[in-house]
């Protein structure tokens, strides 16, 4: 209550509390009749009958905004709510109205929903009252960090255990560490770092891979996702195995990647990356560009 009644010119509800509170977020309306309702994840208001959807539905805001990345989950009828309350009537006056114009009957006594007629009616009076943005569209908001975990198997896991195995038992036993020694353990330490990228490199340039590390599986899932999408992908890794092995992987995308002492190949990587769209990069995904990048002096957190 304390809440409700303070001066703020943004409030942050989410449906549960809505709900909970329709008494007294009634009686702040009131006293805030030109106010703008903002609903996110509005797909969770699809069901008319629902308390939390007609709490919201109650309100009587001077503008209404819905946002959603799925508008209809399961059936059309999901979207009734949210348009109804944008523009009243738009899809009909009542979903019972929605369903006799725009579900097929059939089934128990010619009752039962059993398929759908008119949905591009449905998707031109939509088209007046709604906005689409598609990934490639907005592209991605630099602010957002996605952290992802995975679990290291078989031979990777064996392989990281006995060097963090090793290491942990010879910085136990050690007294007084030599330059020598601190090089030996941060080799050691470089040998983990490896491991859990997929791979272990014995001299520079020159890599074993273990097979389906969860890093690479990642990747893959993730370029499957997004690159058709958003068109083109930048990979930055801390060491450079990866650099070649990723350019081979995704060849097919039209893989380039720069590194230390490319000279002018950089130069020429990066121009590919940025304005080239021959037929000679055709791949699945419609001359999408990819490029792999290796830097030694990485600021970024995260390293593949």
């Amino acid at each position: 209550r304390y809440n409700w009644r303070s001066r703020s010119f943004i409030y942050i509800v989410n449906y549960e509390s809505a709900r909970a509170d329709l008494d007294e977020l009634k009686r702040w309306e009131k006293c805030h009749k030109d106010y703008l309702l903002i609903c996110d994840e509005a797909h969770a208001l699809k069901n008319p009958q629902a308390k939390q959807t007609q709490a919201v539905m109650d309100l009587r805001p001077k503008f209404s905004i819905f946002m959603t990345g799925t508008p209809i989950s399961t059936w059309p009828e999901d979207i009734w709510s949210t348009a109804n309350k944008t523009c009243p009537g738009i899809l009909g006056p009542s979903i019972y109205h929605f369903q006799s114009k725009f579900a097929k009957k059939g089934g128990f006594k010619g009752k039962a929903i059993t398929g759908y007629k008119n949905l591009d009616e449905i998707k031109y009076r939509l088209a007046r009252i709604s906005i689409r943005r598609r990934r490639q569209d907005i592209m991605f908001d630099l602010s957002i960090y996605q952290d992802r975990e995975g679990e290291v198997k078989g031979k990777q896991k064996k392989a990281y255990n006995e060097i963090r195995d090793q290491l942990y038992t010879e910085l136990m036993q050690d007294g007084e560490l030599t330059t020598v020694d601190v090089g030996h353990h941060l080799v050691k330490t470089l040998r983990l770092y490896q491991i859990t990228s997929g791979f272990l490199s014995a001299k520079a340039g020159e890599a074993t891979w273990f097979d389906n590390g969860w890093k690479i599986r990642e990747l893959d899932s993730f370029i499957s996702d997004y690159l058709a999408d958003v068109g083109k992908i930048v990979i930055w890794s801390r060491f450079v195995p990866p650099i070649y092995y990723l350019a081979d992987r995704y060849a097919e995308h039209g893989a380039v990647y720069i590194k230390g002492g490319m000279g002018e190949e950089a130069d020429e990587a990066m121009y590919r990356f940025q304005r080239d769209r021959s037929e000679e990069h055709t791949s699945e995904l419609q001359s999408h560009s990819f490029i792999s990048y290796a830097v030694f002096c990485l600021k970024k957190k995260r390293n593949i």
